[in-house]
């Protein structure tokens, strides 16, 4: 048959088809292209001895000092290109302050690596006893660095999974729980922490890598993205339309997230590196190398469940479909498959955390290398036990269990059933933390309780480190209640407490649209389309009263 006769799904399918074509090859293109940036290579065999000796001694600089310096620097050497041997010296040195202001400089809360992980984490948890406990061992670590000066602070935070462990570029590091809950002897500790201090000492941030692999791929996902909205607009069908919209926004938040280095990745040979000077710090502070083996086995199993989730939740939207719409199941189809390729893509770049498997061998094959002779310690085991038996980390699994608890069942409908759940969760010392109040938040929330459950986040703001999220749900919750004033001078705090982070601009240019602030919302659209590239479409949507998305307004 012939186009002519071909029925409008027909052709639809076909637009989708030769869509998807022209997204996967985008993405072989930009692989092609990220992965010139980022070539692989065995990090080990590119040097005989053991890493830890070709790292030079140095003494460490803070972020923005190494910044201010380099574009000190650069300014310097530019002026004395250009200027006139005759030039006055004093005219050299204001040349100098210029470029040193703070303005040209990137200091945000992106310096900050507390703020960075409250604005990423549910919760940061502070249990005394494990806290020293940890802070003991770093410190242990880093006296065998020959980079001296590192100001490593250890948080833990909410996560469970220990591919979500986080190095900022401060030295604050952030550790779920979940590798608390299910480490067995402090050498495996003690490598998983090496491992994340090994990417401050090295400076892992520095690089201008990331700018380049992020535009790369949101490139690749505005292609994805962009034929999805077209395949909606020409079906007319508003249920995909929306999700299309829906799929685009989130993808703007993410690969903002990514371009602006809030969850810092690093490439494959930074991961070896951080692996083999991770080894090098706990065999000379005396742990059990057998303890860095230990921790792949769980990156491992961490691995297989965060894929089996993946899986599950594909299959919890396909079984949602209307399988009697054979367009949309087309549709949804293409997009999971764009996605799909979008994250290999992502992958094959470094990304993500190179493959522990991989990783493992590589490791094994420097310790067979470099230690193999070596006469290991035996596990430590006791001090570890006996800080997770501590009647604060005790209570600290405990409450943020009922937390979790609380949160999955109101998610699934059954808000009086995570009653208890939520009241155990705010006793005791935790009864403050963002994740806990935020259980009980949700579940007032689900009954319809709104003056309690803004009492609730309420509490979570006085408590110690206040996530983000709780700031947006209080701005929400003032809303849905019409106390627009109240909303607004909750997102204006927010706003100063984490120096004007991106996520609140649509939100306020939002608000500030709803109160006929004209002047304001130019003000800081303006700002938005400057500082943040990802996000000046959802700051125009703001801005137009056309966001699609779950806005407290």
């Amino acid at each position: 048959m012939g186009l002519a006769g071909t029925p409008l799904r027909g052709l639809m399918r076909i637009a989708l088809s030769l869509g998807l074509v022209a997204v996967l090859a985008a993405c072989e293109a930009q692989r092609e292209a990220i992965l010139d940036l980022n070539p692989f290579q065995d990090t080990k065999d590119e040097f005989e001895g053991k890493f830890i000796e070709t790292v030079s001694p140095a003494v460490w600089v803070p972020p923005e000092e190494r910044i201010a310096a380099e574009k000190a620097t650069a300014s310097r050497a530019a002026t004395e290109d250009k200027q006139p041997e005759n030039t006055d010296p004093a005219e050299e040195v204001s040349a100098e302050a210029a470029s040193s202001d703070d303005d040209e400089i990137a200091i945000g809360p992106f310096t900050d690596g507390l703020l960075v992980l409250r604005m990423d984490e549910q919760s940061i948890a502070r249990a005394a006893a494990m806290d020293d406990y940890i802070a003991g061992i770093v410190a242990r670590l880093q006296r065998h660095s020959p980079i001296s000066g590192v100001p490593v602070r250890v948080y833990l935070t909410a996560a469970e999974d220990y591919g979500l462990a986080k190095a900022m570029p401060d030295g604050v590091i952030g550790i779920p729980l979940g590798v608390l809950r299910d480490v067995e002897t402090e050498d495996e500790l003690a490598f998983i922490l090496a491992h994340e201090i090994a990417h401050v000492h090295l400076r892992h941030h520095d690089l201008d890598w990331f700018d380049a692999i992020n535009g790369n791929v949101a490139t690749a996902s505005e292609v994805a993205i962009a034929v999805a909205l077209k395949v909606g607009e020409a079906t007319g069908n508003q249920t995909v339309l929306n999700d299309a919209k829906k799929a685009y926004l989130i993808s703007q938040a993410v690969f903002y997230a990514a371009d602006q280095g809030l969850f810092p990745s690093f490439t494959r040979e930074q991961e070896d590196e951080a692996d083999l000077f991770g080894l090098d710090l706990m065999v000379r502070a005396g742990y059990n190398p057998d303890g860095a083996f230990e921790a792949f086995t769980r990156f491992k199993e961490w691995q297989r469940q965060a894929a089996e989730r993946a899986r599950a939740a594909r299959r919890s939207r396909a079984e949602a479909r209307d399988a009697d719409n054979e367009f949309e199941e087309s549709f949804y189809t293409a997009m999971d498959e764009a996605r799909a390729s979008l994250t290999e893509l992502w992958d094959s770049a470094g990304a993500a955390h190179r493959d522990p498997e991989a990783r493992e061998e590589s490791l094994l094959d420097y310790f067979l290398r470099e230690y193999i002779d070596d006469v290991p310690p035996d596990l430590r085991t006791l001090e570890l036990v006996r800080a997770k038996k501590s009647p604060t980390t005790v209570a600290l699994f405990e409450r943020y269990t009922d937390a979790r608890t609380a949160l999955k069942l109101t998610g699934s409908g059954k808000p009086n059933e995570a009653m208890s759940h939520a009241r155990r969760a705010v006793s005791g010392a935790f009864s403050q933390d963002s994740l806990t109040r935020l259980a009980f938040y949700e579940t007032r929330r689900a009954q319809n309780d709104l003056n309690n459950a803004k009492l609730n986040l309420r509490y979570a703001l006085e408590g110690p480190d206040p996530a983000l999220h709780i700031y947006l749900a209080l701005a929400k919750v003032h809303a849905a209640m019409n106390e627009q004033d109240q909303a607004m001078a909750v997102l204006k705090d927010a706003f100063v407490q984490f120096r004007e982070a991106p996520q609140l601009y649509p939100e306020l240019i939002n608000g500030h649209r709803m109160r006929g602030d004209t002047r304001e919302v130019s003000r800081l659209l303006t700002q938005c389309r400057l500082r943040f590239r990802k996000l000046r479409k959802s700051c125009q949507n703001a801005a137009d009263g056309t966001e699609d998305s779950e806005g407290w307004f």
